[in-house]
């Protein structure tokens, strides 16, 4: 089986402007929402962004896919669990964010 290459590049919406967060590890929950996924199998791949809000405590809420370059309907069920399940740091205000999985098959 072919491994799979992952990057995570975070960008984050602040009411007074978008910054970079940089390039993170992706959960191994992330990447195994990939590995089982027709669209693995299929040789899908491409971007994937989803906005979502990240609550004072840390919580994710509301999240969404904005665009999607694989389109399969169980991988987007589990990524969308797997960001919906993800706790953050707690901060001074809540904070909007669209963050890009870049979804790459190892060739």
């Amino acid at each position: 089986m072919k491994v799979i290459s992952l990057i995570l590049l975070s960008l984050a919406c602040s009411s007074h402007h978008l910054h970079e967060r940089g390039l993170e590890p992706l959960s191994p929950q992330m990447r195994a929402c990939y590995e089982k996924s027709q669209a693995m199998k299929d040789g899908k791949e491409g971007i994937v962004k989803i906005s979502f809000t990240i609550s004072q405590e840390g919580q994710t809420l509301n999240p969404k896919i904005v665009e999607n370059a694989i389109s399969e309907t169980t991988f987007d069920e589990c990524i969308l669990n797997v960001i919906r399940h993800t706790q953050h740091p707690r901060q001074m205000a809540s904070s909007d964010v669209i963050q890009p999985f870049h979804f790459l098959r190892e060739k």
